[in-house]
């Protein structure tokens, strides 16, 4: 399905629900999807409803928030709409919308940070979830009885042998941006839960999962106390449609190498970020392209 085929299911959308249809389709959420979501909606009065058709298997924390932000400025009430994957980043970026519309196939996840530790341990994996670091003592007094300090101490001694302390710091400060980012965002939908309330669903979503690939259901997302509301089934066919793109090239190649991800709207506006074909001489390079009404394109 072509971007300008999106544009047409966007409109059809919007017949559908009476506000503002976006689209957000990325592999990894970063900072360039905020600027090109920006060039979607900069000169654009603020609107009474966007709602956002949302697909993505996470990305970068600081950016989500960014996104989320920049949609509130533009809208009194957001809604994002799931019609597959929200993971990781994009659950994140769920708790900022006023209400959430879930299909029966969405799936949000686990926000636990990840940080890289390429160089730290060869024999570990590249990326670590400061879960797992956290959970050390834990574990170690549960399976091996080592609860008592001194056995802590050597965990922690150990621990700082095979990683850099200030890695361990860059773990505890991803642990913190996180809660802090999350505890902000779902403020924004549920105001008046409270302080109490927000970190208790906080905590859930960052160390109630023993994966972190976990797949949170509508149901569960419900029973957070988050506000869930089923698609009708012309909704969800509309839904499951913006979602196509992605699903259908973000594991194969096509004549430009490939696409990362989408951002569109119902009036032909369309940014796509691509990636060169490797070569002999170059590796794969990301880029986006854009399509503005009219015609107008920049790369």
């Amino acid at each position: 399905m072509s971007g300008h085929v999106v544009a047409d299911v966007l409109a059809e959308l919007e017949s559908v629900r009476g506000g503002r249809a976006l689209a957000l389709l990325a592999d990894r959420l970063d900072a360039t999807h905020a600027y090109a979501l920006y060039e979607c909606l900069r000169g654009r009065e603020r609107t009474e409803r966007i709602d956002l058709v949302l697909f993505t298997s996470g990305g970068d924390v600081d950016a989500t928030r960014r996104i989320a932000l920049l949609l509130r400025e533009h809208a009194d009430r957001l809604t994002v709409l799931v019609p597959d994957h929200a993971e990781s980043a994009g659950t994140l970026l769920c708790l900022a919308a006023d209400e959430l519309v879930l299909g029966p196939m969405a799936q949000l996840g686990p926000i636990d940070p990840h940080v890289s530790a390429a160089g730290e341990q060869a024999a570990g994996p590249g990326r670590i979830s400061a879960e797992d670091i956290r959970l050390l003592p834990r574990m170690a007094g549960e399976w091996f009885g080592l609860d008592q300090k001194a056995d802590q101490v050597h965990i922690f001694s150990a621990v700082s042998q095979r990683l850099f302390p200030t890695t361990l710091s860059t773990f505890y400060r991803a642990d913190r941006n996180i809660r802090r980012a999350a505890r902000e965002l779902i403020a924004l939908q549920r105001p008046g839960l409270g302080e109490e309330g927000r970190t208790r669903v906080v905590d859930e979503l960052v160390s109630g999962y023993d994966s972190h690939g976990h797949a949170i259901t509508r149901a569960e997302i419900a029973r957070l106390g988050l506000r869930v509301t089923m698609p009708s089934p012309r909704e969800e066919e509309l839904m499951w449609r913006c979602a196509e793109p992605l699903r259908e090239w973000h594991t194969r190649s096509d004549e430009n190498g490939g696409l990362l991800g989408m951002v569109a709207d119902a009036e032909g506006f369309r940014a796509r970020r691509l990636f060169t074909a490797p070569t002999p001489d170059q590796p794969p390079r990301p880029y986006w392209e854009f399509d503005h009404p009219g015609g107008e394109r920049t790369c």
